[in-house]
């Protein structure tokens, strides 16, 4: 995943386009387009490890709100719970998303956001306008028009 924070404008993409196909020659899954995919929070054994030993799920959190650190033999250990493994859209029938025809590829709110929230609610104004030009966008990029 790209390091938000960092300026890709400085980096050498040959050096990138080189590790990545290093990795999928080593069987490492490589995924550059995020599209309509769940947020890679979402996967059980994801952690964004910070040069200082501590530990979230997520990168997009102020340094300070970090959840968890690496232990002495190298296992994360989390000092608050992960609410957002429990509140989700796919086991609750009573939020919006439940039902929603779009639910198959925005996943639902984002989970930081689902670890603030206390019930679950749809983050689009207009989700019908909103996963309607975002279709129409990926047909755009996909085939050059």
């Amino acid at each position: 995943m790209k390091v938000w924070q960092e300026d890709e404008r400085l980096f050498d993409h040959s050096l990138i386009e080189s590790l990545m196909t290093l990795l999928e020659s080593n069987s490492y899954q490589i995924n550059t387009y995020n599209g309509f995919n769940p947020c890679c929070v979402e996967k059980k054994h994801f952690n964004c490890i910070f040069p200082d030993g501590f530990v979230d799920k997520c990168s997009n959190d102020e340094l300070n709100l970090r959840r968890g650190f690496i232990g002495l033999s190298g296992e994360i250990k989390w000092n608050k719970e992960l609410l957002f493994r429990n509140n989700t859209v796919f086991n609750n029938p009573t939020c919006s998303c439940y039902q929603c025809k779009f639910l198959h590829i925005c996943y639902g709110p984002c989970p930081r956001e689902r670890d603030m929230w206390e019930s679950l609610h749809c983050r689009y104004r207009n989700p019908e306008q909103h996963w309607r030009q975002e279709i129409l966008d990926f047909i755009r990029v996909h085939t050059n028009n």
